[in-house]
């Protein structure tokens, strides 16, 4: 585009009603089926034009950011009224971030799960508050009344719920930004989440847990339960993503939630999981569920969430096990168990997949001894062997800097450790 070209958008007239303005005459507007017509009357911190010369020079800073490339609508939002509806944070959330998360959806970059939980932030009330509010308003005190209109009318939403909408309002922002909507994004207020409170079974308990549900699907809950796979990826793995002769599950970028793929040696550290493997899927096609549901309807029996919760709730009913989520004795459990028991937080954030620390150390309970014992010999064999479920008798004071011999472990719990852990594996990756 060209200096003559952008010479020909907008006109300066003159009226009863309105004084000096610019008319722009057909605008084409995000949200809008037909083209709209743009009357602007006042420049950004000038006022309203009292003369020609005014409504020149603002035409003139109009045509020269369009030589820059900006878009003509996102120009004139800036000499609108506040109150101007293609202003507002509601319009610019459904006519333009919702409009860029389908396209991210699509692209295979983010999940149906969060694209459908963006969409309904709305349709519940919890945008509400920013009916008619101008983009351009939004700052730091704004949005902490927000927090406080929302805790004051759905008190019954939790912490994290709360930080979660809040970081998804901060990703809004930053993406009009990007836009150049706004100039800056303001300070987003911090909630401070409980601590690890959830109610994750015992080791013990576990293995029984485990054992009552049927060998032909424990497979999925062995995955996620001793393994530590999120739900979504063990739904998604395929056959061949398992390596039967080395025994190594390979999880593609595509079916995890982070977009990293990740290499875990099952056979090494979660024997269980691997001889499951062995048994029931070796002779499947690469194409097939690596954990397939026999009762499901969909044609490739692949699990869903309400199999999942339902297989799990069974098994706590036949054992009269008071009720745990399903994710609480599965990837919770797992990791839980991992930094009680000394493992490395680094190799724990590894094999989980975690995208920061911070991610891994929300279950780790800071104790000298977990300071101290940063890795540890993980013991092998069956789930429902009785010897495996004895907790290690802890180290002499003088072993506490280092992880144990072979020799030592054996003398100290009377079993012989796996060749390769946890915290081992970590090591050499």
């Amino acid at each position: 585009m060209t200096w003559a070209d952008v010479e020909q958008i907008g006109k300066i007239r003159r009226d009863r009603d309105r004084g000096w303005h610019i008319d722009f005459r057909a605008i084409w507007w995000p949200g809008c089926r037909e083209p709209r017509r743009v009357r602007v009357t006042q420049a950004p911190g000038y006022g309203r034009f009292e003369t020609e010369h005014e409504a020149q020079k603002a035409l003139f800073q109009i045509h020269a950011r369009l030589l820059d490339g900006k878009p003509l609508y996102d120009i004139l939002s800036a000499y609108l009224k506040t109150d101007a509806p293609e202003n507002t944070v509601l319009h610019r959330w459904n006519h333009e971030f919702l409009p860029e998360q389908a396209r991210k959806h699509a692209r295979g970059k983010l999940s149906r799960k969060r694209k459908l939980e963006l969409e309904r932030y709305e349709g519940r009330g919890h945008l509400e508050f920013w009916e008619g509010v101008s983009l351009r308003n939004v700052d730091t005190p704004m949005v902490r009344r927000w927090l406080m209109w929302l805790e004051e009318k759905f008190p019954q939403l939790q912490p994290r719920t709360l930080k979660h909408l809040i970081a998804d309002f901060g990703t809004f922002l930053r993406f009009e930004k990007t836009l150049g909507s706004v100039d800056k994004v303001p300070d987003l207020p911090k909630i401070d989440l409980p601590e690890h409170d959830k109610k994750v079974p015992e080791r013990v308990d576990l293995d029984r847990i485990l054992a009552e549900i049927s060998e032909e699907i424990r497979g999925l809950w062995i995955a996620r339960s001793l393994a530590g796979l999120r739900p979504s990826e063990a739904r998604r793995l395929d056959v061949c993503d398992y390596d039967f002769a080395q025994g190594v599950l390979r999880i593609p970028g595509a079916k995890s939630k982070t977009r990293k793929g990740r290499l875990l040696p099952i056979r090494d550290v979660v024997p269980e999981l691997d001889a499951w493997l062995q048994q029931w899927r070796a002779t499947a096609l690469g194409a097939e569920p690596l954990f397939i549901s026999p009762r499901a309807l969909n044609p490739e029996k692949r699990w869903k969430e309400a199999t999942e919760r339902l297989a799990w709730v069974s098994a706590l009913k036949r054992l009269g096990f008071e009720h745990i989520r399903p994710n609480e004795g599965g990837r919770h459990a797992f990791v839980t168990h991992e930094i009680a028991s000394g493992t490395d937080v680094y190799a724990v954030k590894d094999w989980a997949g975690h995208s920061s620390l911070a991610s891994t150390e929300v279950y780790k309970s800071v104790t000298a001894v977990t300071l101290a014992r940063r890795m540890r010999p993980r013991r092998s064999g069956p789930i429902l062997d009785q010897a495996q479920k004895r907790a290690p008798k802890p180290f002499r004071k003088t072993q506490l800097d280092r992880a144990p011999t072979a020799s030592e472990m054996e003398h100290e719990t009377g079993l012989e450790p796996a060749t390769t852990t946890l915290a081992t594996w970590s090591s050499t990756n």
